[in-house]
Order: C-alpha cells, then structure tokens, then sequence
C-alpha cells in the first residue's frame, strides 16, 4: 500500500467517525466568498514528503493553492528554522530547503481554497 493510500484511508475513517459522533448542526457547509456567491475549493489528492535536507509537496487536483513546509534544526543547537515555499498550484511540485548549517527534522504541506 503507498504512502498516499494509507494516509488517505486514515483520514477517512476519522472523517467518518466525526461525522458519525456529531450533532447535525456541527456539519458545516462549504466555505463560501458572500461577495462573489461562489464556493471555495480546496486543493485535492495531496502528498508530501522528504526529500534530502528539504521537503516537497503536491496536489493533483482542486483549484487552491498549497505550499511545503520544513523544519529545520541547526547543528549546534538552537532556535528551529521554519522555512516554507512559494504558493503553488495542482500539479506543480512545492519544494522547500533547510539554510546552510541545519537539517531537516519534520516537514508538511499547508493548504488554502481559492475563492
């Protein structure tokens, strides 16, 4: 099973458990711009993953946007360098590096609806 399926299969049950625990009233509807009347989509079919000292993101659907986010740690000690990439969209690769002189702890994608 790929990285991707599990992480899909995860997310569902979880998703499926909260709907199923809710009161009707917590299910929200769709995020919408009242200015424009259209619904916001969020970007779909999303990985992430490390990639040497840096981290790499991508959608293959959706229309919004998303970014890789790193965390870096300096060799000598001290604070954790965040780093994160420019916003991109389905299907373009998001690919972030640590600075010179840390390493790449943990890492992730964030993601945001275009309205």
């Amino acid at each position: 099973m790929s990285k991707f399926s599990l992480k899909t299969m995860t997310i569902g049950s979880a998703a499926a458990m909260a709907l199923a625990l809710a009161p009707a009233a917590a299910v929200a509807a769709p995020v919408s711009d009242n200015n424009a009347g259209s619904v916001a989509t969020w970007p779909t079919g999303c990985d992430d993953y490390q990639v040497g000292n840096g981290w790499e993101a991508r959608c293959t659907g959706g229309t919004g946007k998303y970014q890789a986010i790193v965390y870096c740690v300096p060799y000598g000690g001290g604070q954790t360098v965040i780093r994160s990439s420019a916003w991109n969209h389905a299907p373009n690769l998001a690919r972030v590096y640590c600075p010179s002189l840390t390493y790449a702890t943990s890492g992730g994608i964030n993601t945001t609806p275009d309205p």
